[in-house]
């Protein structure tokens, strides 16, 4: 997914790459205007996407706001506080562009028209401690972004019955 954002007003165009090969971050590779010599590498928080149906986008996004979901100067990200753990969430719904027509396919049946929402998240203790107050009681996917596309309920039943489940492994 390219990438390009102002930092101290310089361009930054990145290309981030979806599975970490260390299982628990993602990668963002920078390439300053200045060439190949002013390359580096950092690491992100990881993502998850979660898919609901168009119809569903309005109260997702408003108990969004009710959480504490707040526009942040950051081009990117909207940025939520829950207790001791901090998310970033985009909500532009493109992030369904980089889904492969299997990918909606399946995603549609559960989910028709969907919109998608890339949330960032520190551990998975903290992802567990939002999406069991956000997609209980919910239709939609999970997509894990480690090859895994889960219904809501299936989600939250994994969260329940397996209090050390890793979906990033």
């Amino acid at each position: 997914m390219p990438l390009a954002f102002t930092e101290a007003g310089i361009t930054v165009e990145a290309l981030v790459r979806r599975n970490c090969a260390d299982g628990t971050t993602t990668r963002l590779a920078w390439a300053w205007p200045g060439g190949p010599d002013a390359r580096a590498e950092v690491h992100v928080k990881p993502a998850l996407v979660l898919l609901v149906p168009g119809s569903e986008r309005e109260r997702l996004l408003a108990d969004l706001r009710a959480l504490g979901l707040t526009d942040r100067p950051d081009p990117f990200f909207d940025l939520l506080e829950l207790g001791a753990h901090s998310y970033g969430f985009v909500l532009s719904g493109r992030v369904i562009e980089d889904f492969e027509p299997e990918e909606l396919e399946e995603v549609t049946r559960v989910a028709p028209d969907p919109y998608a929402v890339l949330v960032e998240y520190e551990n998975v203790e903290s992802a567990k401690a939002l999406l069991g107050r956000l997609i209980r009681d919910r239709t939609g996917v999970v997509d894990t972004n480690y090859g895994e596309l889960i219904e809501f309920s299936e989600f939250v039943d994994r969260m329940e019955a397996e209090p050390d489940w890793d979906w990033r492994s």
